[in-house]
């Protein structure tokens, strides 16, 4: 018997019954299913905007951070296992997100949406229990929690953004030079915080800007009226020539022609050559047909004429001529053949003729050429012609020039015997007497010339000097009268002496006693408490040769406020002495001179100073008792010059490339300074006059008047003299820098009297302070350029204007991307 196993009745029964709901309740699988795909669509969301709020958070934009957290914690169900882990990372991100961005708002004043931001936080849904939104709401509620709650106002920080914003505006106008517009978001920023500073800063660049910018258009402006006047004293202009060589030849004959033949001649290869026997007619024919034939020529003239001239009595077949030839030029054909028929060429303008050995083909022709002056010298590669001087106004100055054959047999030119060439300088003429091939090479030597143009060099030396004298004084003088000490002790003081200090001077205080003495002042000697304290001109000393020069009198610096005690005892009176001097010397100096390369030019721009060197001494004549003879002062015997002003001497060289130029310059600025005088008084004697009885026996006891006989004044100039003496290449409109000299000397006093100037605050009072800078900036410039001998630049600047291409607006606009989270729609 069978035994079934226990278990299999339940599972057919749990079978049956699970068939007989299927079929009863057909959507609950259905059901189950779409649940468990919105709930793993959610967690992915969820997912997709936590990350999303941690980017958030990272650029601290806490808005937007708490917006993705709060969206991902509502969009996962409370209290399931399959999401709390992804639930519990985005309630922890929503709080941190939510306390961050409620402290924000509290920074822009608006507490109450930072308490609304709290109350969502501590909502029973999300964590009630998180201690910093605790903490928050705590501060919030109490009404000490924030000191500032009534100073910062959502009012206050928009109005803060907002100036920044049109500050920031502001700048990038000003920035790029629309100053208007700039100056006007500076007001609008002014008028929203009336006390800004920066606004006030950007406003004073804008002005500056402004200025400078109205200085321009004033040089501009008076330049340009200056310009008409000029323009008025303008002469005609001159009319300008082509300039193109031209040849006067005799006969007129055209070397073209033969250039071209001789072109053809050597150009030509013809491959194969073979002749058997032939006659000279018959090998020319073949010739000048294959001649034709391989001319690459385009024009209609293919090939070349060839002319035969037999003799009269020479039969055409007198040389039978056998010859085989391969790949040979034209040129060398003929040769061949007519030197096997006992015949030669000669090139003519137009044609290849065939004559006889014996007959002569150098043929000379005489030309004449009108050249550039320079034309001997200015040729490529050519070395300069030995020239000798000639007399001036004798027939020598037309007469040739023996250089000229010289020359062109240097280029390459060859002179056989008969020929010539000589070159005329007052005219500019070649005239040569050569063969043609001979003048067609002079002719390329003449193109050469007149394409390579002579050239000029501008050159300007610029000298920039500034010097500016800034001096700052501030000092107190003090003068204290006669006192009793307290107490009738009998003790008495006063102010101090003058020692080595400066003599006190009614003049140097504005208020004096009835007896003419300053209040304070005893004497002229006795009563300041400042005596010495250095300041004005004692304070400052000039060099040596300024204080030679200008001298250096002393004395303080002026007073602007004086405070004295007349009725108070004892009397006083102090003084302040203030001082601001800011004085600047500005000077430009630009020799600008012309000349042509390898030649030295000088300019100046002088006066001459005429000085004695040499003094015949003064003659003094011998005194009789009380009387004198008068005397002869020091004369001037010799004299020397010296030219004051600018000097630029320069020798420029274009170099090879015709762009770089070599410069010798010595440069020279020599300003006079004024006078030292090197002589001394001269002083005399003479006894004293007695016109009593007994004046002969006691006129050896009286003393004798001694007086000043001459000054003998020796005076002689002082200069300041710049220069430079230096070689430099720059390229063609460039400019560089010489040499230059910056120097600054600082003289620096501070005097106290000592103790009562190291009183704290009132020890300013017996403290004196002097400050002087002064600076001296000097650069020297070069600046050389190429010119025509139309005085033109050889090379132009690129003045055209270029058209730049329209700016596409709306590609430099970005795209406006939607990304407000709140109204995201979530997921069903």
């Amino acid at each position: 018997m069978t035994k079934f196993p226990f278990w299999l009745p339940v599972f057919l029964l749990f079978g049956l019954t699970s068939a007989a709901l299927q079929g009863q309740y057909p959507g609950v699988q259905g059901a189950v299913e779409s649940h468990i795909q919105v709930l793993e669509q959610k967690l992915s969301y969820s997912n997709d905007l936590v990350k999303q709020g941690e980017t958030a958070l990272d650029g601290k934009d806490y808005e937007a951070a708490y917006a993705f957290f709060k969206s991902a914690v509502d969009t996962l169900p409370q209290g399931g296992d399959a999401s709390a882990k992804a639930r519990g990372q985005a309630l922890s991100g929503f709080c941190n997100a939510a306390v961050l961005l409620a402290r924000q708002r509290v920074s822009e004043g608006r507490y109450a949406d930072a308490r609304s931001i709290v109350e969502v936080v501590l909502e029973k849904r999300y964590d009630p229990d998180y201690g910093p939104a605790q903490n928050l709401r705590s501060q919030l509620m109490d009404p000490q929690g924030f000191m500032d709650r009534g100073t910062i106002t959502p009012r206050h920080v928009a109005n803060t953004e907002e100036v920044k914003r049109l500050i920031q505006e502001g700048d990038g106008y000003y920035a790029t030079g629309r100053y208007d517009i700039a100056f006007k978001r500076c007001e609008q920023a002014l008028n929203v915080d009336k006390y800004n500073i920066a606004a006030r800063r950007l406003m004073e660049k804008i002005n500056v800007a402004r200025q400078e910018y109205a200085d321009a258009a004033y040089s501009e402006t008076r330049g340009a009226l200056l310009a008409e006047v000029d323009k008025a004293w303008q002469l005609p202009l001159r009319k300008f020539t082509d300039g193109s060589t031209s040849i006067v030849e005799q006969p007129q004959l055209d070397t073209r022609g033969s250039q071209a033949i001789n072109n053809k001649l050597d150009e030509i290869i013809i491959p194969r050559i073979d002749f058997t026997d032939s006659s000279i007619k018959e090998a020319i024919a073949f010739i000048k047909k294959r001649a034709a034939d391989l001319d690459e020529d385009d024009s209609d003239n293919k090939g070349i004429n060839i002319v035969l001239k037999l003799p009269s009595d020479s039969p055409d077949a007198a040389y039978p001529i056998t010859l085989s030839l391969t790949d040979v030029p034209l040129r060398e054909a003929l040769r061949y053949v007519t030197e096997a028929a006992n015949l030669k060429i000669k090139i003519e303008t137009h044609a290849v003729v065939v004559v006889p050995a014996t007959e002569n083909t150098d043929v000379l022709v005489t030309k004449e050429y009108k050249v550039p002056p320079g034309f001997i010298q200015s040729t490529p590669g050519s070395a300069p012609p030995q020239i000798s001087g000639v007399a001036a106004g004798s027939q020598s100055v037309i007469a040739v020039r023996s250089p000229a054959k010289d020359f062109l047999a240097s280029q390459g030119v060859e002179f056989p015997e008969g020929t010539s060439a000589n070159y005329i300088s007052l005219t500019s003429r070649l005239i040569v007497k050569n063969t043609l091939p001979n003048l067609e090479l002079i002719d390329a030597l003449v193109e050469t010339s007149e394409a390579t143009k002579p050239t000029q060099v501008e050159i300007e030396a610029k000298f920039l000097e500034v010097s500016q004298n800034n001096l700052n004084e501030l000092g107190f003088d003090w003068l204290l009268g006669q006192f009793a000490l307290a107490g009738g002790s009998g003790v008495y003081g006063s102010g101090g002496t003058i020692g080595l200090g400066r003599t006190i001077n009614s003049a140097g205080y504005p208020l004096d006693n009835p007896g003419g003495n300053p209040v304070g002042a005893n004497s002229n000697t006795s009563g300041p408490l400042t005596a010495g304290n250095r300041g004005g001109t004692t304070g400052i000393s000039l060099n040596a040769v300024d204080a030679v020069l200008l001298g250096s009198p002393a004395g303080p610096a002026p007073g602007i406020l004086s405070v004295a005690g007349v009725f108070t005892n004892p009397q006083f009176q102090v003084i302040l002495r203030a001082l601001s001097q800011k004085k600047g010397i500005d000077l430009v100096s630009a020799p600008k001179v012309t000349t042509k390369s390898g030649s030295t030019a000088k300019i100046e721009i002088v006066r001459e100073f005429r000085y004695p060197t040499q003094f015949d001494p003064p003659q003094l004549s011998a005194t009789q008792g009380s009387t004198y003879a008068p005397v002869v002062p020091n004369s001037p015997s010799a004299w020397d010059t010296k030219n004051t002003g600018i000097t630029l001497e320069v020798e420029p060289t274009v170099g090879p490339d015709s762009y770089t130029i070599e410069l010798r310059l010595a440069p020279r600025v020599i300003e006079f300074d004024g006078f030292i005088n090197y002589g001394s008084p001269i002083f005399a004697s003479v006894a004293a006059s007695v016109t009593t009885v007994v004046a002969p026996i006691f006129s050896f006891l009286l003393p004798s008047a001694v007086f000043e006989a001459t000054p003998n004044t020796i005076n002689q100039p002082v200069f300041s003299t710049r220069e430079v003496d230096t070689q430099v290449s720059v390229y063609d409109g460039q400019t560089v820098v010489m040499g230059g000299l910056m120097r600054e000397d600082v003289q620096k006093v501070q005097d106290k009297v000592p103790i009562l100037g190291d009183i704290p605050l009132a020890g300013r009072l017996f403290r004196t302070n002097v400050d002087q800078h002064i600076k001296r900036n000097l650069l020297m410039f070069v600046t050389a350029g190429l010119l025509d001998p139309a005085g033109q630049p050889i090379i132009e600047a690129d003045e055209d204007d270029q058209l730049l291409p329209e700016v596409d607006v709306n590609a430099m606009l970005s795209d406006v991307i939607p990304s407000d989270v709140l109204s995201a729609p979530l997921p069903q």
